[in-house]
């Protein structure tokens, strides 16, 4: 038997084990509380002392079950519905452990102590099984995390946009010359051009039609400032 195979049981004998025990405690106390009950409110006391056996019945299996297996949803409704499935199954399951323990008694000494032994170890395993199958009809089940297999859809910038470049002012058949007014005037439209596309075109991602402006506007400053030298 696998090792995972032995922690499954050694589970199931402790929840039926807890279980037993805490049954027995809710009880007892139950008892005592329906004596009181009984004789406080008669009919009435009888069905409200057994209305406080149910739930908490419910509330000890799922106390446990938490501790040991699984979380579960709550509330005194559960715990009641819990409660009465909990006691009619381990009523009908307890009738033939009790049986085989009344046929144990009439074995000698040490093989009554070894069968009822080994009857106390099924029983136990028996009802942390039941209790657990019961348990699990109110299992809650918790929302999964994001899996962090899946990357980040990565995000895509807009192209540049294409600018067209300004079209060289020609005056006849002469070539402009750096720095004359022919070329301020050229770069100018340029840098207007630029503006223009800039305020009409709602783009994602402007920095770089930006960044042309102010390199634009750099140039057209430094030949204003070249022709106002030379023209005084």
């Amino acid at each position: 038997m696998q090792l995972s195979s032995v922690r499954v049981l050694a589970k199931y004998f402790l929840h039926g084990l807890a279980f037993s025990l805490l049954l027995f405690i809710v009880a007892m106390f139950s008892m005592f509380l329906l004596v009181i009950l009984t004789y406080v409110g008669s009919l009435l006391g009888i069905i409200l002392g057994l209305a406080i056996l149910v739930i908490l019945t419910g509330f000890a299996n799922t106390f446990i079950t938490e501790k040991l297996w699984f979380r579960m949803e709550t509330s005194w409704t559960k715990y009641l519905y819990q409660g009465v499935l909990l006691l009619i199954l381990l009523g009908i399951a307890s009738l033939p452990v009790q049986y085989l323990y009344i046929q144990a008694t009439r074995l000698p000494t040490v093989s009554f102590l070894l069968a009822g032994a080994l009857l106390f170890l099924a029983e136990s395993t028996l009802y942390g099984f039941i209790a657990k199958r019961v348990a699990s009809i109110w299992h809650l089940t918790e929302p999964k995390p994001p899996s962090t297999s899946q990357r980040a859809p990565t995000p895509t910038h807009p192209a540049a946009p294409h600018i067209e470049p300004a079209k060289p002012i020609e005056t006849g058949t002469t070539p402009i010359v750096q720095g004359s007014p022919e070329e301020l005037k050229r770069e100018e439209a340029k840098l207007d051009r630029l503006i223009k596309h800039r305020q009409k075109t709602g783009l994602l991602n402007p920095e770089v039609l930006d960044n042309l402006i102010e390199t634009q506007k750099r140039t057209v400053e430094t030949l204003r400032k070249a022709h106002s030298e030379e023209n005084p």
